[in-house]
């Protein structure tokens, strides 16, 4: 591990990773779910770091576990340097949210709390979210869905929560266990 982080290379990598995660953590609002837009640019597009498969993976990994996001990137870290990338990278999505919480808000909370431009901000802060969540979502389906099983079971699954509403784990586990057999078949 010590010879990984004193490689220049390493180190070079790492800060990246490190502001990658520090980057995204800092436009969380309300929800884990705001850092998805930036890591997906930033991890796949940008450094090239993982292939859309393998950031999708790290999502789905995520999404099954307490904790979503900060365990995506914790993949993503571990994906690109082991396990001091993972810690790098789960440090660099922390960091921000104690700055935030011990330092920012109550400085500006006191001051903003109640006025027209707070709640101005905040709802179209939340229509940002949703926005960037949806555009990432649509990028990684498209750079996904390669054939008509995929879509067969996206369209399928999807009927099945507006209409059934299993729990989500529940919808995974099937998805999971029908896409496997599906390949086991091919």
């Amino acid at each position: 591990i010590l010879s990984g982080i004193l490689s220049l290379g390493s180190v070079g990598k790492l800060s990246s990773l490190f502001w990658v995660c520090f980057k995204a953590a800092a436009f969380v609002f309300g929800t884990g779910l705001a850092v998805l837009p930036v890591l997906e640019v930033e991890v796949v597009q940008n450094y090239h770091w993982l292939t859309h498969s393998q950031f999708m993976d790290g999502l789905a990994l995520g999404q099954i576990t307490p904790g979503p996001l900060v365990i995506t990137s914790t993949f993503i870290g571990y994906m690109i340097q082991g396990v001091v990338g993972a810690s790098v990278a789960t440090l660099g999505m922390f960091l921000p949210s104690f700055v935030n919480v011990l330092v920012l808000v109550p400085r500006v909370w006191s001051r903003f709390s109640g006025t027209p431009g707070a709640a101005g901000f905040s709802a179209w802060a939340m229509v940002a979210v949703v926005g960037g969540v949806f555009a990432t979502t649509s990028r990684l389906a498209a750079a996904t869905l390669h054939h008509g099983f995929s879509w067969g079971v996206l369209g399928l699954s999807s009927l099945l929560l507006l209409w059934k509403k299993p729990p989500p784990w529940l919808l995974l586990l099937g998805v999971a266990l029908v896409s496997w057999l599906w390949s086991m078949s091919t």
